[in-house]
């Protein structure tokens, strides 16, 4: 199920929506060779509008309403562009998700000049972490991260249930307690800051994240193989040069970090597999993005965007 990629034009199919022929070349280079320049002109830019109409709605029906109800943690990592964010957050509340906690991955979190100092200060943390017994630095610190955003969040898939899910008062004020610990040692850090706990629990983490450091799509991946333990269902969704949410697309352009994404995937256990999202065509961006994660909440993985050079293979 690893490594696919959904084409703009497939994701329709899949949906069972419909599929306009000719898509991909406007009628102005459809036989209409006798017409002047000016006039070729006027009917392409005609022609990419009710392309961009069509794609809208595409985007518009396979949103709606499929992932109703379900609770997502927003992680954004350092250099990401807010109209990213912005996308992606729309995207979720289009679907029916609620974002129940969204954080920012300082530089720190990332930057290998600062992998020494990690180490420290996982050894520091770690009898504040549960279930870390015997891990590298770089899980570790993964791990504290979801205990930061989800109080009482346990390895095992306990972060889908309520924060406050213990008995007895003094159970959920020692949990509160620890988890409060966590996010102001992460945050002094510059590794994570939190806008507020996600109290009752989240179903999904969605990663936003634009270019960043050379290996940059590899950690993103291994941070999101550990906190798919807690939850089932991590995504990683990529904008960057070439490829964003304003102007044209262009198709051929692959982050950097998308692409270390999209590597380190395919080595991960598929039982803890996250999908990868690259925004390649910004108008059916949503539709990618709640699709990963449908596909996610069914124990599946993917990979959603539109490039040259990928396999293109619409989801059954």
């Amino acid at each position: 199920m690893s490594g696919r990629i959904v084409a703009g034009a497939l994701v329709a199919t899949a949906l069972g929506v419909g599929v306009v022929v000719g898509l991909a070349a406007p009628r102005s280079q459809q036989g209409h060779t006798s017409a002047t320049p000016n006039a070729q002109d006027a009917q392409l830019v005609a022609d990419l509008a009710t392309r961009d109409k069509w794609l809208a709605a595409v985007g518009d029906s396979a949103v709606s309403r499929r992932i109703e109800g379900m609770r997502v943690a927003l992680l954004i990592t350092d250099g990401t562009s807010a109209e990213t964010v912005a996308q992606v957050t729309s995207a979720l509340e289009q679907g029916g998700a609620t974002v129940e906690a969204t954080g920012r991955l300082g530089a720190d979190w990332w930057d290998p000049a600062r992998s020494s100092f990690r180490g420290e200060l996982a050894t520091q943390m770690s009898a504040s972490i549960v279930g870390v017994d015997g891990l590298g630095a770089t899980d570790v610190l993964e791990h504290a991260i979801v205990q930061a955003i989800v109080p009482g969040a346990q390895p095992g898939g306990t972060a889908k249930s309520t924060g406050t899910g213990t008995t007895g008062a003094s159970g959920v004020t020692e949990r509160a307690s620890n988890q409060e610990v966590l996010l102001e040692v992460l945050s002094r850090a510059n590794i994570l800051t939190l806008d507020h706990p996600a109290a009752d629990g989240v179903d999904a983490l969605v990663v936003v994240t634009g270019e960043g450091p050379t290996g940059a799509g590899a950690a993103v991946n291994a941070a999101a193989t550990v906190w798919e333990q807690y939850l089932g269902a991590t995504e990683i969704v990529v904008a960057g040069d070439g490829v964003g949410t304003s102007g044209a697309s262009t198709p051929d352009a692959i982050p950097t970090t998308a692409s270390e994404a999209i590597a380190a995937a395919a080595d991960t256990p598929a039982s803890t597999r996250p999908s990868v999202v690259l925004i390649s065509e910004p108008k059916l961006a949503a539709a990618e993005i709640v699709l990963a994660l449908k596909e996610q909440e069914s124990g599946g993985s993917g990979t959603y965007g539109t490039a040259s050079g990928l396999d293109i293979v619409a989801v059954p």
